[in-house]
């Protein structure tokens, strides 16, 4: 096959992590020293590049044979799982990068999944007239098998899914180039996008202490939750618990009126005094 009919779809590529400046200059030296080595895989009949995208690209820009090898695939979702998995074993990735292409790789397991249930659910009910009349899908397995494929755990495939629905492209290419930590991304995810992109232009640094801004604003809260928790009433002298009895019967007056004959403002005056006495 010649290397100008090969397709490169950007769906397919955008799964793939990139090189970095330092690997791509040794393996343009490398093909121009020594050639392609190991052959181009392309989808049988599609045409489409699965592997080989940098090679693909220095070979077409010197003029530099490569062969090509061809696999069959059943569909598009079988073509991004193969391209997934084959990650694992042609690079060193690590636990961030391999969490995110678990994250990509459930959405596709959980596709494959939706489609067999709903071809064996029209054998099953041929006169079904669309999806809707099929029964619901069973809870799908995907995350684990994900997890499972890219040798990370569920929970850390779930943080990453947290970056892919929330997170800015720059800061999923950040992952993807391993200069940020799947955890540190989740969090920036909360934020604007163009602020998640103003940290990754800023460096490792901001994204730390924006990370680090975010998770004690979440913990305050909790903090003085907590506090408030730990109040004891105080102690009262015999003047005080008197008057603490006669509010407290005033309240319950207050309440025990069926047709709430007094407004709410009485009945908060009254907890009002009864909070100065207690507490």
């Amino acid at each position: 096959m010649e290397l100008s009919n090969i397709i490169i779809d950007p769906e397919i590529q955008k799964l793939i992590p990139p090189l970095a400046a330092e690997e791509r200059r040794d393996l343009e030296a490398s093909l121009l020293a020594d050639g392609c080595i190991s052959p181009l895989v392309v989808w049988h009949k599609h045409n489409i590049l699965l592997d080989g995208h940098n090679r693909h690209a220095f070979c077409v820009e010197h003029d530099i044979d490569c062969e090509v090898h061809e696999i069959v695939l059943g569909s598009r979702e079988d073509a991004k799982a193969w391209v997934i998995k084959h990650q694992l074993g042609r690079r060193n990735l690590n636990e961030s990068q391999r969490a995110l292409l678990a994250a990509a790789l459930e959405d596709v397991y959980g596709r494959q999944a939706k489609t067999r249930r709903i071809e064996q659910a029209c054998r099953n009910l041929p006169n079904a007239k669309n999806v809707a009349d099929l029964p619901p899908l069973a809870k799908s397995k995907a995350r684990d098998q994900a997890a499972a494929d890219m040798n990370v755990s569920p929970r850390l495939v779930q943080t990453a899914k947290k970056v892919t629905e929330g997170g800015s492209q720059k800061l999923q290419d950040a992952v993807r180039d391993g200069g940020v930590s799947i955890s540190a991304a989740a969090e920036v995810s909360q934020l604007p996008k163009k602020r998640q992109d103003q940290l990754v232009d800023s460096g490792p640094r901001a994204i730390r202490e924006a990370v680090r801004d975010i998770r004690k604003s979440r913990s305050t809260p909790q903090a003085a939750a907590a506090s408030d928790d730990d109040v004891r009433p105080r102690s009262l002298t015999e003047k005080q618990a008197t008057e603490l009895v006669r509010q407290v019967r005033e309240l319950k007056r207050l309440t025990d009126v069926p047709s709430m004959e007094y407004s709410p403002i009485h009945i908060r005056k009254v907890v009002a005094e009864i909070v100065k006495l207690v507490l």
